[in-house]
């Protein structure tokens, strides 16, 4: 390299390592302005920290943003225009009419708006109702105005069982609503949830979702249509149109549903809503339909029926009194082995029994010894503290009803009862909303039990006048569909699963 001349040393400084050595950087000196110019290293220095800063302000930016759409308050579009579409013509503006936002149901959850139902009949759209004419597929918007409100009066049962079928997709986010409230504000949950969003959309825009419906359930969801006679309706409905069907028709309801931990408990709840303001038959997508409903509702018991329930269990039939001697056998063997492992402590080729059959084997030995299943239930589960469980399991994922029904209206009660019990394991979402709260208020009218306006209005197991329940046994229930719960569920990974997975107390 060339050393400057004396002119071109008084042009700039020296670099901080050439300080106290008397030199400079032969580098240094090639980027300085030959001409006498100002300096370079300072000025890109300089740019290079804007740059840096400008990107990181923008990230931020966009981090917020992301977050702010995912957690409902989008700054972009107004959640009031998901209620639009629910107004009357002429009707107040949707934040007098309901005195809210929408709910924060996820920012990739939002259906697209306007719903064009009729456009792709064959696919399954939130918002939408199909039907069959002369075997030809046609699709409408579904009419959210025209059902009555929770607690209405003369909004009792009907004569007739209304040919509609209700499906519900989209009510699971990816984050929970605890782990939302813990990332508020901190930049690792920011970006956690971000990540979360972006991966969620990947998956909602990929082949494995057919419109709104998992891929995998849209197959039996077709079966539907395919088995089903002329004359049945089949509705589709998401987090947003039933978040903003409580909003309006029932808003005591509303403030209990958005406060639940998990979506399953909404997915529960929103099945018995629709069952209650619209009538019909409710049905898991994960439901396959074997044969129509034809014959099951030409019977007389059936065609006098309010409501129709399935049996998915009886807790102390035989068949659970097997399962209940295997777990006595199990238990003693355990025992055995407990025994051995103390005995030989220092042989590892000793097998020892499993952490969890041991405990309750000995807090629960006398349900294990009467071979009862329903009270085993009260002693393994926490949540029951000590309560046996009914012994007929009602199944929530099939259930008919006629609109209006008084049975819906005490199944929502016991689920504002326990809507607050803290969750911990997979069995606390079958108490608090699941299975066990319809089988709790069967098991009330069925003994007759029923306070209120249930009990004036002729209620119960043999009420008349459209108002009686009806259950179907587990063989018939069966005969009817197949339930395939091997399909994924998502929100069991949330909570402690070893009583049901490892030991089948579920």
């Amino acid at each position: 390299a060339v050393a400057p001349s004396p002119r071109e040393r008084e042009s700039f400084p020296a670099s901080p390592g050439e300080k106290g050595r008397g030199m400079e950087s032969p580098l240094l000196s090639r980027r300085g302005s030959p001409r006498g110019g100002s300096p370079r290293r300072g000025g890109q220095s300089l740019v290079a920290k804007s740059w840096l800063a400008g990107l990181f302000t923008l990230a931020w930016f966009v981090l917020s943003i992301v977050w702010m759409c995912n957690h409902g308050f989008n700054p972009f579009v107004s959640d009031l225009d998901d209620l639009a579409r629910y107004a009357p013509p002429g009707s107040a503006p949707a934040a007098q009419q309901w005195g809210g936002m929408a709910p924060a149901m996820g920012f990739w959850n939002r259906p697209e708006r306007p719903r064009n139902c009729d456009a792709s009949p064959l696919e399954w759209q939130c918002g939408c109702k199909k039907r069959k004419v002369n075997g030809t597929v046609v699709a409408q918007e579904i009419d959210y105005d025209g059902v009555g409100s929770l607690g209405d009066e003369g909004a009792g049962a009907g004569p007739r069982m209304p040919r509609v079928v209700h499906f519900l997709s989209r009510m699971f986010s990816d984050a929970s609503r605890e782990d939302s409230k813990e990332a508020a504000g901190k930049v690792m949950g920011i970006a956690r949830d971000v990540f979360k969003s972006i991966q969620k959309r990947k998956r909602e825009d990929s082949p494995e979702w057919c419109g709104d419906v998992p891929c995998e359930y849209k197959p039996y969801m077709d079966q539907y249509l395919a088995t089903f006679e002329d004359g049945w309706e089949f509705d589709l409905h998401c987090g947003n149109e039933i978040a903003a069907l409580l909003q309006k028709h029932t808003p005591s309801l509303w403030t209990i549903y958005e406060s639940f931990s998990a979506d399953i408990q909404r997915s529960d709840t929103a099945r018995y809503v629709l069952l209650y303001l619209f009538g019909g038959l409710y049905s898991d997508m994960d439901v396959e339909p074997w044969t129509n409903l034809t014959s099951l509702l030409s019977g007389k018991k059936e065609r006098e029926a309010g409501v129709i329930l399935g049996t998915e269990a009886l807790m102390d039939a035989p068949p659970m009194e097997e399962k209940m001697k295997e777990l006595s056998e199990r238990c003693e063997v355990a025992a055995v082995a407990d025994a051995a492992a103390h005995v030989y402590a220092d042989e590892k080729a000793v097998e020892r029994p499993s952490p969890l059959l041991l405990p309750l084997c000995e807090q629960c030995s006398g349900p294990i010894g009467r071979l009862s299943l329903a009270e085993l239930m009260g002693c393994v589960h926490g949540i029951r503290a000590g309560r046996r469980e009914q012994n007929v399991r009602v199944a929530n994922y099939w259930m008919m009803s006629v609109p209006g029904h008084p049975f819906w209206q005490d199944v929502l009660e016991l689920v504002q009862r326990r809507s607050q019990l803290e969750l911990s394991e997979q069995y606390d979402i079958l108490y608090t909303t699941g299975p066990d709260v319809v089988s709790e208020i069967y098991s009330l009218w069925s003994a007759g039990a029923v306070p209120g306006e249930s009990q004036r209005s002729g209620g119960g197991v043999g009420g008349v006048g459209g108002d009686a329940i009806r259950l179907i046994s587990h063989e018939q229930l069966v005969g009817l569909n197949e339930h395939w719960t091997k399909t994924s569920h998502s929100w069991r990974a949330s909570y402690n699963s070893e009583l049901c997975d490892d030991l089948g107390l579920c």
